[in-house]
């Protein structure tokens, strides 16, 4: 069974309910590969062999982009890999439910300028 990066989004949400670092943890984690996923269609021929891998790729092309939406897409995307880079190796950090919250809320204003960009032309699905 395929999945599409609106699954990983929904599945963070449902972490929530589980009230434990390790889930808010897990939360910013998933909604940031959810929006990961939704904005690799917007960019062009990512070469996973490159120094910083795809991620950074990917943020870099977005903030390159003549795009305004692009741009901030790309702004978003670097910010978001920030807190899951927290949340995923920094375990000294408390990580607790306003940080998942705001995750939460970050990966929607991702999804929704990238639908935009989808609607404008940018890629021929969501």
């Amino acid at each position: 069974m395929a999945i599409e990066a609106v699954d990983w989004l929904s599945h963070a949400k449902q972490l929530l309910s589980l009230s434990s670092e390790p889930a808010y943890r897990d939360v910013i984690s998933r909604s940031y590969y959810a929006t990961y996923h939704r904005c690799l269609p917007l960019a062009d021929g990512l070469d996973p062999t490159t120094e910083g891998g795809v991620h950074k790729q990917l943020s870099s092309q977005l903030t390159g982009s003549f795009d305004r939406k692009l741009q901030s897409l790309g702004y978003m995307l670097k910010q978001f890999r920030s807190a899951r880079v927290n949340a995923d190796y920094f375990l000294d950090l408390d990580i607790g439910i306003k940080e998942a919250q705001e995750a939460i809320a970050l990966a929607e204003r991702i999804f929704g300028r990238a639908n935009e960009v989808s609607v404008a032309g940018k890629e021929a699905h969501s």
